[in-house]
């Protein structure tokens, strides 16, 4: 509507106080919040040191430890912005206003880290809310302000071709594994000969844990037949190293 509030909080408790700053109201709520017991852990802060606890979040345990960093990397910005904030203000609607005019002013320059800030934010606001810390999550359905266009990325054959004209032979191997199984570059390079039977490779995925098992194409099955297994590992350096 336009208006504008300002609202004041006892920032050891997050008690929200009633009327103006030196009015006897005022006052008496800041007296009232003194004497209640100390309640430390409500703030935005405290929630996301609970978010990162592996004890309290097994969602946070299940995450791989690159992606863990990563987050680490995006709370800590969060909670050098908004670390104090009082649980009772986070509820408030005008956060999300707040929040999404911080993130537009992130994306001037990196649209994409912006948008990794305000999607971690909401998910442990969302984790907050399905645990009872808080009652809603005011970041539901943010809209992303990056867009990608992957569309000229596709290797097309003549690339694959060009590629391997070129290429050593090991990372014609590489390319090889990546385009039969479409497995993620880490989970290749740590790919085993104990995880191949001759007709198809078990993987452990490091990102989502999930085991899968991926058949191999005639063409995969008879580059690994033809390998020498001087290595643990399937892919190896131009010196046999994994």
């Amino acid at each position: 509507s336009g208006e504008v509030k300002t609202y004041y909080y006892h920032r050891a408790t997050g008690t929200r106080l009633t009327g103006e700053p030196g009015s006897v109201e005022f006052i008496k709520s800041f007296a009232d919040a003194e004497a209640s017991p100390i309640v430390r852990d409500a703030t935005l802060g405290s929630l996301i040191d609970k978010f990162k606890e592996p004890k309290t979040n097994a969602d946070w345990r299940r995450l791989a430890d690159s992606t863990k960093s990563e987050y680490t990397r995006l709370l800590n910005g969060i909670t050098e912005k908004y670390g104090t904030l009082p649980l009772e203000g986070v509820e408030e609607r005008g956060f999300r206003r707040h929040v999404l005019e911080w993130r537009d002013s992130l994306a001037a320059s990196s649209p994409r880290e912006a948008d990794n800030k305000i999607t971690v934010l909401a998910r442990v606001l969302a984790w907050g809310v399905d645990r009872g810390h808080i009652n809603t999550n005011v970041l539901e359905k943010v809209r992303r302000v990056y867009r990608s266009n992957r569309s000229e990325l596709i290797w097309l054959p003549e690339h694959i071709e060009r590629f391997t004209n070129i290429a050593p032979v090991e990372l014609q191997r590489a390319l090889m594994l990546a385009l039969h199984t479409g497995q993620r570059q880490g989970d290749l390079v740590r790919l085993a000969w104990t995880n191949y039977d001759g007709k198809g490779l078990d993987i452990r995925q490091g990102k989502t844990k999930a085991r899968v098992y991926v058949p191999c194409t005639s063409a995969l099955r008879e580059m690994l037949d033809g390998m020498d297994r001087k290595q643990a590992v399937i892919l190896t350096s131009k010196g046999g190293l994994p």
